[in-house]
């Protein structure tokens, strides 16, 4: 498994605590494929996450 895959894990992971998914997030936006995008598209969108953790999945997309 890549360690894109398992960041998204880590975020989509109910489980994980918020600093794990908000260093998750910020660690995504070094990758550039399509299925990173996907995922911060997907993320950034839905409304159950923090909004700080939304903001940062947009910016990863400057």
């Amino acid at each position: 498994m890549e360690r894109w895959e398992k960041l998204i894990q880590i975020v989509k992971a109910e489980s994980a605590r918020f600093d794990e998914r908000d260093d998750a997030i910020i660690d995504l936006a070094e990758f550039n494929n399509n299925e990173v995008i996907e995922a911060l598209f997907n993320i950034a969108k839905n409304n159950q996450i923090d909004y700080n953790a939304t903001s940062k999945c947009r910016r990863g997309f400057d």
